[in-house]
C-alpha cells in the first residue's frame, strides 16, 4: 500500500472513530462485503430513528487499471451516503425489499480513467446512490446498488510533472456499474 493511500485510510478510520458521539442515538444495523468490478470493500448500514432513512458508510479498494493489468496498485475510497427509502414491500412472506435513493460525499486516493500509468491522486466530491435492498428473515440482506461520484482529483501530470486539478471521470463513467453487497443484519 502506498504511503498516501495509507494516510487516507488512517484519516478515514480516525473520522469514523470521531463520529462515535454523533452516532450515539444510532447503531450499526448491518455490516457486509461490497463487490463490484469497480472495487471491493466493507460497508456498514447505520440505523436511523426514522426507519425510512438509511446511512451507508463504505471503504473500498478502487480497482481501476488492476483487473486489466494496466496498474498494480489499487486506490482507496471512502463513501458516505444518506439514503431515503422510496418504496418498500414484501416479495414473499420471508423476503422484504426497499428501494432507496440518496446523496453524500466521497474521498480517497485513486487512479482516474485515461492513459496508462496515470498517477494516483486524492479525490473529493459528492456522491449519489440508488438501489434495492432485499431483507431475508435469516439476518442476511443483499443490496444491488449504483453509485456515482461527482468531484475533483488532484494529481501530478505524467508529462510535465505539474499538479493538475481535474474532473474525476471514473465517478461518472463507472456510475452504472452495479455493486452487490452481502450484509449480515444484527438483531
Amino acid at each position: 500500500m502506498t504511503k498516501p493511500a495509507f494516510i487516507t485510510l488512517l484519516i478515514t478510520v480516525a473520522l469514523l472513530m470521531g463520529c462515535n458521539e454523533a452516532y450515539a442515538q444510532r447503531r450499526i444495523e448491518r455490516a457486509g462485503l461490497l463487490n463490484s468490478p469497480k472495487g471491493f470493500g466493507v460497508s456498514l448500514g447505520i440505523q436511523q430513528s426514522d426507519r425510512r432513512v438509511y446511512n451507508t458508510v463504505s471503504l473500498t479498494a478502487d480497482m481501476d487499471g488492476i483487473l486489466n493489468g494496466i496498474e498494480n496498485t489499487p486506490g482507496v475510497k471512502f463513501t458516505w451516503l444518506h439514503q431515503n427509502q422510496l418504496r418498500g414491500g414484501v416479495i414473499r412472506e420471508d423476503i422484504d425489499y426497499r428501494f432507496y435513493l440518496g446523496g453524500g460525499f466521497t474521498t480517497g486516493w485513486v487512479r482516474d480513467h485515461g492513459a496508462p500509468n496515470r498517477n494516483h491522486g486524492p479525490i473529493l466530491g459528492m456522491a449519489a446512490g440508488a438501489g434495492v435492498l432485499f431483507l431475508f428473515q435469516n439476518n442476511i440482506d443483499i443490496a444491488l446498488s449504483f453509485t456515482g461520484e461527482f468531484g475533483f482529483q488532484l494529481r501530478k501530470d505524467e508529462t510535465f510533472g505539474t499538479l493538475d486539478l481535474s474532473w474525476y471521470e471514473n465517478g461518472v463513467l463507472k456510475a452504472l456499474i452495479p455493486q452487490i453487497t452481502l450484509y449480515y443484519r444484527f438483531k
